[in-house]
């Protein structure tokens, strides 16, 4: 009986999980004054997974004025850094290529003030370092060599 007992309370704290962090997305929404209707809010509130993404996307691209203040919300409420991650690139990827920096520094600001990490792709601005395929850049230097320093003799 205690077996069943726990199996049941494991499942309903599992599931309830999921409702609480679509829960987190809408007010973290409306705490961020983001224009939606009745329907959006409801669709949100029931969303989970892709769906919540495709839903925040579609959000996003009706209110472009607003998408970095919908991205940032949503990825505030994110349940981890994988989900925050889809969350920004999805967005990112479905709004114009001049929105993209906008964006993507709202995700990672966003993601960093919730202990989160947006994981960017290599040629993504303001994205993680890595270095070229040919090796590291090395500033030119003036030809003849010398010295660096600027002081006058």
């Amino acid at each position: 009986m205690r077996k069943a007992l726990t199996g049941i309370t494991l499942a309903i704290a599992l599931a309830s999980g999921h409702v609480m962090a679509d829960e987190a997305t809408l007010t973290a929404l409306q705490d961020a004054n983001i224009v939606m209707t009745d329907q959006q809010a409801d669709a949100i509130e029931a969303a989970t997974g892709e769906e919540l993404i495709a839903l925040i996307t579609e959000l996003a691209e009706a209110n472009v004025d607003q998408a970095a203040a919908i991205v940032s919300a949503a990825v505030k409420a994110a349940d981890s850094s994988e989900t925050a991650t889809a969350i920004a690139n999805s967005v990112a990827n479905a709004l114009p290529a001049n929105a993209r920096p906008a964006i993507m520094a709202a995700a990672r600001s966003a993601a960093q003030s919730a202990g989160m990490q947006i994981n960017t792709p290599a040629g993504d601005p303001g994205g993680p370092s890595v270095p070229s395929p040919t090796g590291p850049a090395t500033p030119s230097s003036p030809a003849g060599g010398g010295s660096s320093s600027a002081s006058p003799t």
